[in-house]
């Protein structure tokens, strides 16, 4: 029977929103300014939520593990640490590309943001991979499925809130896990909450996988 991966759909988004991130200044041209502007904006943006997820895992996830694995905690602490370093790393290049005035520059401070954009991704990725085998491993043996969810919720409730966030939850996950997400908010939340969230997997999905959605939802009673 598989356990309850309280890192599942957070890292599925936040791998989605890097992979995006990534690819949008591995394209563009940072002599036009409209263009490196638009790029820049969505860099600092996903800087930031991963700069709140981190510390959410620090101060909600890290503790529940302490108090029976602490030799552990020092070595995750470190290494949240080293991916801020990086992030201020990337958002010292982005003030320094903001300074520049010759096109070379422009040119070199893009490829700079580059470099360290594809340090950071590297590292996190690492990272959420050793979080998911090590941390639900003591997860796993010390509290129940349903103690889990409970952590998974005071998490929840201080990740990041905003909307173009949802949308990178939905971008990430498979359709079966998607309708798992909508059956259990269906369930345990108002409707209007299951309403909006259908909405946004309209938007966000291709219509063959919406319906795939659908239809995976009709079979479980959800929708008419």
């Amino acid at each position: 029977m598989s356990r309850y991966n309280l890192f599942g759909q957070i890292h599925k988004a936040l791998r989605a929103m890097l992979y995006d991130t990534a690819i949008t200044v591995q394209q563009t041209n940072f002599t036009n300014k409209e263009e490196a502007e638009f790029t820049l904006l969505k860099l600092q943006n996903m800087l930031d939520v991963f700069d709140e997820h981190s510390e959410n895992e620090v101060n909600f996830i890290l503790p529940a593990i302490q108090m029976y694995e602490p030799s552990l905690i020092d070595s995750f602490v470190q290494k949240h640490a080293e991916d801020h370093k990086l992030a201020e790393k990337i958002r010292k290049a982005i003030a320094s590309y903001n300074k520049a005035i010759r096109e070379e520059e422009k040119i070199s401070g893009g490829s700079a943001i580059n470099k360290l954009l594809n340090e950071f991704m590297q590292a996190n990725m690492m990272n959420m991979d050793s979080e998911e085998s090590a941390l639900n491993k003591i997860l796993w043996r010390y509290y129940s499925d349903s103690e889990i969810m409970i952590l998974n919720q005071r998490t929840s409730r201080s990740e990041p809130e905003q909307d173009s966030f949802r949308n990178w939850v939905i971008r990430g996950l498979t359709n079966t896990e998607i309708v798992g997400l909508m059956k259990a908010v269906g369930k345990n939340a108002p409707d209007f909450v299951f309403n909006s969230l259908l909405a946004l997997a309209e938007k966000e999905l291709p219509g063959i996988r919406y319906n795939q959605v659908l239809e995976g939802l009709t079979n479980g009673a959800m929708v008419a």
